[in-house]
């Protein structure tokens, strides 16, 4: 930091403040008997002690300036003279001390100001768009002086920014002339200098023509300045020239006999000696014309493109000539600010049709080239349209400039045959790995020719229809969940009917039970005791053979009770290995150990053998049908026939008792004689048939089938045969 900067001489003398302190202290700290009033001294001393800051310095120097302007938020008060070098067009000025150069802002005392007026500026110091500068708040003109002497400056300490402000003399050959942007009155040049091109801006000045500098060599006199951005940055470097006073032809520009004609496939090629920064001529056929100033024209198997000066129309085919200058631009050749002079009409150009390889590689840049691609997708970027086109594993570009509103694109996945100017460039990072960029210019609808069609299921409508089969199944599966819940319902409704019915069929079958086991016991019992009554009379020592029937009786009946309760528990059907025709047998002796003499049972066709349950329920109703008889009908023979048929097995009961009438043949209250029947009957699936007439005996006969079909007993009676005033 300068030595005469304010900042530096503030922090010197806080530097020199605490040295004496500490040395203050030291002294103090040796007096080991008045240690403590030492340190109270001290520190009395210290604490009212405070650094004046020296009064704040003027600025008188650009040097100083720029040196306190590198500190970011720091302002100080300025007072400078010094010599206008370049005035600005707002009121703003660029200042020399004599020794540096520096950018004052604009005010109203700064229009009006020419170079070479001397001016004291009083003001204060800000960090300006790039380099340090004065916000001045007096400009006063204190009359005239020289201007500084120019420095000789080349392109790289320009362009670095070091110079900004600096009063420089420059030599470059004039490339091109235009307005300078929204400065009506102001012209900008474009300079060839040292091989580059640097922007130079100046004021127009009656009576010269800038135009006419295009292609001489010129010395520029004016102050280094630039273009910067948002974060103070120099984008471009710009010579700021004050007028064509300070614009010395050093020599005028080559005549246009004398400019060289130069093909394209050798433009910026190899030559012996300096190059030339001067125009250069060409020729071609023109092959594409994309705007009024871009046109590309073909001289054998080479394609330029050419920018020119104003605008031009110029037909395709159209032979020319282009003078301007050569320029590298993306790792191609263009030609820049050049002048046509149409030729005669020459033979409509034909595109190259080469390998993909060789158009990707750039072998046919700024050539008219066909295409064979397929449409990946377009989109509109302002009023232009870009075409991403697919060849072999490649997608590119092709940028179509300004169609009109109504135009009508080829369809996504169509293969079309683009046509258009090759665009190929470098591109890359520096020191990274280098990639070429294609892309193709179109100027019209004839340059895409549709080759193919693309398939109907494109895959935009592939979405669709998989879009509408996913909302298609999902209401499927909406509607199954929804059926699911209603079948589960259902289900929950029948199971709980299959629970009630299931419920009253098993009421059915124990009121059947009982009714089989202790309603048919005690009526045995019943019979036996009226027996025993009578012989009590009639034949006394027959008695106790009687009483002990009666008791074997009782005993038969409790056990019956007990084993029908059993089953209840269990579920079971009782003992399973005994047969049909070994029950029936059984319950015979049963009753003729009554005293019922005339129960008899013939089974025939023994070996055919049923399920344990139709067992059960055929035993229930040969039990009901022979207790029918012996209650009700008063019979006295009672035969019980067990045949096996071709079809299944047949039960008989037939007896010689009164019978009955049809008006009789409902069971009395409480009973459950034909009803019960009947049930078993249906839970085999059999066929129940009743045959009596009052006065006669009575048939029952069930008819069973092999394969016989379980149904519950309320699922409806089979069918009964019985004649007329039969139940």
């Amino acid at each position: 930091m300068p030595p005469w900067c304010p900042t530096a001489q503030l922090r010197r003398a806080i530097s020199e403040s605490r040295r004496t302190s500490a040395i203050r202290g030291g002294w103090w700290a040796l007096c080991g008997g008045a240690a403590a009033l030492a340190a109270i001294g001290i520190a009395s001393e210290l604490r009212p002690v405070s650094v004046d800051a020296p009064a704040e310095p003027v600025l008188r120097q650009v040097a100083e300036i720029k040196a306190c302007g590198e500190q970011p938020g720091q302002v100080f008060k300025v007072e400078i003279e010094g010599v206008v070098t370049t005035p600005g067009s707002a009121g703003n000025f660029f200042l020399h001390d004599g020794t540096m150069g520096i950018h004052v802002g604009a005010s109203e005392a700064g229009r009006g100001l020419a170079p070479g007026d001397r001016v004291r500026v009083r003001g204060l110091t800000r960090a300006g768009a790039f380099a340090p500068s004065i916000e001045p708040a007096e400009v006063v003109r204190e009359g005239t002086g020289p201007l500084p002497g120019a420095r000789q400056a080349s392109y790289l300490e320009v362009a670095s920014g070091a110079l900004d402000g600096e009063w420089l003399e420059v030599d470059g050959v004039v490339r091109d002339v235009e307005p300078d942007g929204g400065a009506s009155a102001a012209v900008a040049l474009a300079l060839g200098f040292e091989g580059r091109r640097m922007r130079v801006t100046l004021a127009r000045m009656e009576g010269v023509e800038p135009e006419a500098w295009i292609d001489a060599a010129v010395r520029l006199r004016g102050v280094a300045s630039g273009s910067f951005n948002r974060h103070r940055q120099l984008l471009e470097p710009v010579l700021r020239v004050p007028s064509p006073a300070f614009v010395t032809v050093r020599q005028p520009p080559p005549s246009p006999a004398a400019i060289p004609r130069v093909a394209v496939s050798r433009l910026l090629g190899y030559s012996r000696g300096a190059p030339s920064p001067h125009r250069v001529r060409v020729e071609g056929v023109v092959t594409r014309q994309i705007s009024g100033r871009v046109v590309y024209l073909r001289e054998g198997d080479r394609g330029l493109r050419v920018e020119i000066r104003g605008v031009v129309d110029l037909p395709r085919g159209t032979r020319i000539e282009a003078t301007g200058f050569a320029a590298m631009r993306r790792g191609a050749a263009v030609l820049e600010s050049a002048t046509v002079r149409p030729g005669g009409p020459g033979e409509t150009p034909r595109p190259v049709r080469a390998e993909w390889s060789r158009l990707r590689e750039g072998f046919h840049h700024a050539d008219l080239v066909a295409v064979r691609a397929r449409v990946v997708d377009h989109l509109a970027a302002g009023d232009d349209i870009v075409l991403y086109l697919q060849a072999e594993d490649s997608v590119f570009e092709a940028v179509w400039r300004q169609p009109p509103a109504a135009t009508l694109l080829p369809a996504k996945g169509s293969v079309v045959e683009a046509t258009g100017i090759a665009v190929s460039g470098e591109s890359g990072e520096p020191g990274g790995p280098e990639r070429r960029d294609f892309s193709l210019l179109l100027t019209g609808p004839a340059d895409l020719a549709v080759l193919e069609t693309p398939p109907w299921w494109t895959a935009e409508r592939l979405g669709w229809a998989l879009g509408a089969l996913l909302v298609v199944l999902g209401a499927g599966l909406g509607w199954i969940a929804a059926l699911r819940r209603q079948v589960r319902r259902k289900a929950a409704v029948i199971h709980q009917q299959a629970r009630h019915a299931a419920v009253l069929e098993e009421r059915s079958r124990i009121a059947r039970d009982l009714h089989d086991t202790i309603e048919q016991g005690l009526t045995a019992l019943s019979l036996q005791l009226k027996v025993v009554e009578l012989d009590q009379h009639e034949a006394p020592d027959r008695v106790p053979a009687g009483l002990g029937a009666a008791r074997q009786m009782l005993r038969q009946s409790r056990a019956l009770a007990q084993e029908a309760i059993r089953r209840l528990r269990t579920d079971t059907t009782g003992d399973e290995a005994e047969t049909l025709a070994e029950k029936l047998r059984r319950l015979g002796e049963m009753w003729r150990a009554s005293g019922m003499k005339g129960v008899s049972v013939i089974v025939e066709g023994e070996g055919r053998a049923g399920t344990p349950e139709a067992d059960r329920e055929l035993l229930g109703i040969a039990t009901e049908a022979i207790t029918n008889a012996i209650k009700h009908a008063r019979a006295t023979t009672i035969e019980v026939r067990l045949v096996g048929t071709a079809t299944g097995r047949r039960l008989e009961v037939r007896d010689n008792g009164r019978g009955f009438a049809a008006e009789a043949a409902a069971p009395r209250e409480g009973g459950f004689g034909l009803a019960g029947m009947r049930e078993r009957s249906a839970a085999l699936g059999a066929s129940f048939e009743v045959q009596s007439v009052s006065g006669t005996g009575t048939i029952v006969v069930v008819e069973v089938p092999d394969a016989p079909v379980r149904r519950s007993a309320g699922g409806g009676a089979p069918p009964v045969v019985a004649p007329a005033g039969s139940p």
